[in-house]
């Protein structure tokens, strides 16, 4: 394996490298088995990088964009080898193959991400408060001139539709030009919105909030309300209205690591007894009332939506009826 010190002496590849990466037994299983589970990315641990090289470690964090792009290469290079069937179906997909990286060196506390990270790649944690349903996001967009009928193809980034200027054939020069969905490229995409955990927050101040755009179709749909996630993605900031120089930050999610509420709790003999003897209790709810910010005179009934809140359900199934 290379180290820090041999990326000095010798030929810096990082193709090459996350190929060697990619090599040892865990991702040559995950290889294997993407087109078993019809998945379009595999997770690739930062600590793994950094035994080989931990200069490419240094610059993945640093930029992103250009090194992950490597390690997606040499990911599509390995897939060749054992699948190559399904590489050549991914290759051709408008999503292609995507590499997730987990275990960042550190998160970044969300009330320290500034001007200073936009482009890099960082870790936040903080809690899942809303998540979107699902959405096209187009990549390529066909247009058509209204005159002619000529058909251009525009990339697309950013959140606002970009239009040609003007029609590509010389002799029509037309401005008005028609969307035609069914020859442009899209890609699923969802929004969540997470907010930064308790342990975080200074006492006495609001939890910040930072929107998280996800565009990697394996982890779509990977967090819920509720759930604790690490957010391993690329700090990028758009303008807040037209022409403005005022920016707001987003995270442009690589990775999700999801912890769900249920599996954090772990009770032994004794916490499970002492639960199970306080619901048998008659009176268990108006004490459970009563403890809730107990300073607070009355109020009993916006006390019971807060123990409702607290506690959730279950689904329940009644046939047709959820």
């Amino acid at each position: 394996m290379a180290d820090s010190s041999g990326d000095k002496s010798e030929r810096f590849d990082p193709e090459e490298i996350f190929s060697r990466v990619l090599s040892m037994d865990r991702y040559r299983e995950q290889l294997e088995n993407l087109a078993l589970e019809n998945k379009r990315s595999i997770e690739v641990g930062m600590v793994d990088i950094s035994k080989y090289s931990r200069r490419l470690a240094d610059l993945i964090l640093e930029r992103p964009d250009e090194y992950i792009g490597y390690a997606e290469k040499a990911a599509l290079n390995r897939l060749r080898i054992v699948d190559p069937e399904y590489a050549d179906e991914l290759s051709n997909d408008p999503e292609g193959l995507k590499v997730r990286l987990r275990d960042l060196p550190a998160a970044t506390p969300m009330r320290q991400l500034n001007s200073r990270c936009i482009g890099r790649l960082v870790a936040v944690k903080g809690i899942v408060v809303r998540a979107s349903i699902l959405k096209p996001l187009l990549l390529k967009a066909a247009f058509e001139c209204r005159r002619c009928g000529e058909v251009m193809v525009v990339e697309q980034e950013g959140r606002r539709l970009r239009k040609p200027y003007v029609c590509a054939n010389p002799g029509c020069r037309g401005r008005e030009f028609k969307l035609l969905e069914d020859e442009s490229v899209f890609i699923d995409s969802q929004e969540l919105r997470i907010q930064e955990p308790l342990e975080e927050m200074p006492p006495g101040q609001i939890p910040r909030q930072i929107t998280v755009r996800v565009t990697t179709s394996d982890i779509i749909g990977a967090a819920r309300p509720g759930d604790r996630v690490t957010v391993n993605g690329i700090v990028r900031a758009e303008p807040i209205g037209r022409d403005s120089r005022t920016y707001i930050m987003y995270l442009d999610a690589n990775n999700i690591e999801v912890r769900h509420v249920e599996e954090e709790l772990e009770l032994d003999e004794e916490e499970e007894r002492e639960i199970r003897r306080i619901a048998e209790d008659p009176d268990v709810i108006e004490k459970i009332v009563q403890s809730i910010a107990p300073s607070s005179y009355g109020h009993e009934e916006i006390k019971k939506a807060i123990m409702c809140l607290r506690f959730g359900g279950v689904s329940k199934d009644y046939g047709d009826i959820r």
